[in-house]
């Protein structure tokens, strides 16, 4: 999960809105976005409809997470 040196990762809750086999269409409260399960790891946590989506900063930011 590196990219450009960059390896600094973050959590962000979300909810998991589709799948395929190579990626997840998640919302985190304000936008949707694909992100693809090579470069990222979800994990169910609470209740049925939020994740912890784990990614690199530099992904989030091209998907304008954060």
């Amino acid at each position: 999960m590196e990219r450009g040196g960059k390896s600094d990762l973050h959590d962000i809750a979300v909810d998991l809105k589709a799948e395929t086999d190579k990626a997840w269409l998640i919302f985190d409260g304000s936008k949707e976005a694909w992100i693809p399960k090579s470069q990222a790891e979800l994990e169910k946590i609470r209740d049925k409809n939020l994740w912890m989506l784990t990614a690199p900063e530099w992904l989030l930011k091209d998907k304008g997470l954060i």
